[in-house]
């Protein structure tokens, strides 16, 4: 009988240790694979610069892992940075990009976690001030037990291949635009 709530007093600590933690920033990151380099339009090359970022989430450490605005701000605005088309001057760019974080479909528990990430992105010439590219992006990532044990890092992940795949998908969309 002492074993048993031994063993309850454990799970209980447990379950109110839990804290959740905001998706890392570099694990959202695209990568840009040597074998893998996409081309862009000239016109786009160094001269983006990211606007706004707007419907994320704030992470509630005692609920769940969230897609935060300013989290996913710095992953597109380093994986642009890598792909060659982030301006190094916010004001000298042709072009504004903004994003808009529509949906994040979450599980609150399970085995696998897979999150859904809708984001739509809207790519303006600043000379011209039209929008020459709108786009909703929706992207999916599964982390299972392989990946962590603990349900909260699970979602995390989750989260962090979502917002990943979601700007791979945007970065092969600007590949194929032409002026």
């Amino acid at each position: 009988m002492c074993n048993y709530r031994v063993l309850y007093i454990l799970f209980i600590s447990l379950l109110l240790s839990a804290c959740a933690t905001a998706p890392d920033v570099k694990d959202m990151i695209v990568d840009v694979e040597p074998g893998q380099v996409r081309t862009y339009d000239p016109g786009l090359e160094n001269n983006i610069a990211v606007k706004s970022i707007g419907g994320g989430d704030e992470t509630n450490p005692l609920w769940t892992s969230e897609i935060e605005s300013e989290g996913f701000k710095s992953a597109l605005v380093e994986s642009l940075k890598a792909s060659g088309l982030l301006s190094a001057e916010e004001n000298a760019a042709s072009y504004h990009l903004s994003a808009e974080i529509q949906s994040v479909d979450q599980p609150m528990f399970g085995f696998d976690m897979t999150v859904t990430a809708v984001v739509k992105y809207t790519l303006t010439a600043i000379d011209r001030g039209n929008e020459i590219f709108i786009k909703t992006l929706t992207s999916k990532h599964t982390a299972t037990m392989g990946d962590a044990f603990y349900g909260p890092e699970r979602l995390k992940i989750a989260n962090e291949g979502a917002v990943k795949q979601n700007i791979t998908q945007l970065l092969e969309e600007l590949s194929k635009l032409r002026f």
